[in-house]
This record gives structure tokens, sequence and C-alpha cells, in this order.
């Protein structure tokens, strides 16, 4: 599998294409002033009309700093930590949908992913040998976090409820050191998944030499 850059994930846009932010206020500025000046003039479908030629406008800006963003921060070969989670997630959901998984991993929900037919979750963890900070004289022993959570929350909704919210956990560990490594690169990365009973339950983190012990 090849790795694809992040304007080729979103659809083929461009997404150094840059923003003119010295009138980008003043554009803005000036649609609202141009619809507010036809509301007083115009019947209120005109205005309205016209209101949305603006709202056009910034949505297609607003897609456009998007795509920039999504580039700066993924489409680098040493994905930094706090994006990286994110990614890998975003890697696995294509593979996983056609056996009926569903991200299920925003706002602080309990688990990254659910199956459809029965509810089940899994949870994605992952860790690189190359960090943004890395000289390639430090390799990072490869531990996951496996800490039970106090809660989670559905909709708007708080469960207090300690505990590991899914019945799955999928390890990803990215091994490549050097100028070769490339966390955009699925080949480039080990999968590993374990049944969350057999975890140890007091831990709140596990080596992946642990997790190798286990699946033997």
């Amino acid at each position: 599998m090849r790795a694809t850059s992040a304007s080729e994930h979103f659809g083929g846009a461009n997404p150094d294409a840059s923003v003119d932010t010295k009138n980008l206020h003043k554009s803005i500025r000036n649609a609202i002033r141009s619809a507010e000046h036809r509301c007083a003039n115009w019947s209120f479908l005109d205005a309205l009309r016209s209101w949305f030629g603006s709202c056009h406008f910034l949505v297609k800006l607003m897609n456009e700093i998007a795509l920039r963003l999504a580039a700066k921060i993924f489409d680098r070969a040493v994905i930094e930590n706090q994006y990286r989670s994110a990614f890998v997630e975003a890697m696995l959901e294509p593979v996983l949908e056609p056996y009926g998984w569903r991200y299920s991993g925003t706002e602080w929900r309990g688990c990254d992913f659910k199956r459809v037919s029965d509810k089940m979750g899994l949870e994605v963890k992952q860790s690189a040998a190359t960090q943004t900070w890395s000289d390639g004289t430090i390799i990072p022993r490869p531990v996951f976090d496996i800490a039970k959570r106090k809660g989670y929350y559905e909709g708007s909704k708080w469960f207090a409820n300690p505990g590991r919210y899914a019945e799955i956990y999928l390890f990803a560990w990215h091994p490549v050191v050097g100028k070769t490594a490339d966390h955009r690169n699925p080949n480039q990365w080990e999968f590993y998944i374990l049944p969350t009973h057999i975890l140890p339950d007091g831990n709140k983190k596990i080596a992946l030499s642990r997790i190798k012990a286990l699946l033997a």
C-alpha cells in the first residue's frame, strides 16, 4: 500500500494554496456589509440569496484553511505525538469498516471503534520509535497506555463508570528509525491485538514485550 498525502486523502485539493490574510478580514467585512445593504433595499428573499453567497465564500475559505492545516499536521514523515493517534485511527478506519466497525472516538467517548452488530468496542493505542525530537541516538521503549478511565461521555451525558470500555485493544507500533521512517506508510506499522480481559488489571501501561508474551 502506498502512503498517500493529505492532499490526496482530502480529494486532491492543493493544501499549499495560500490565503491572502492581509485582505481576509476586509473581504469578509465587505461581504457582510453588502448583504446588510441589500437587505435594506431589496426584498427579504433577495437579501437571503446575497447572504448565502457570502456564506459560500466563507465555507470555501474555511475548507481551504482546513486542508492546509491537515497537510501541516499530518502530511509529514514523522508526526507529532499529540496528532499521531488521530492519524493511526484514520488509517485503520477504512480497513475496519467492511467488517462492521464504525469510528466512535470523538468527544471523550469510551473507545475508538464500535461494531454495529453487537456494540463491541475496540481501543487503539500507538507508539513510534522515531519522534519529532529524535536525534537517532535514543530510541523510546515501546510502551502503551492501558490505564482505566474514570468514565466516559455519550453525547452530553457523563457515565461515571471506572474501567476499560473496549472488549479489544489494538496496539500499533512503528519500529522504523532513521531517514526511512514514515508514519504515513501503513506498511511500516506493526499491529498486535489482545482481548481486554487478559490485560494486567492494575497496570496503567504495558510494554510491547509483555504484549508479545501474552500473544505467545
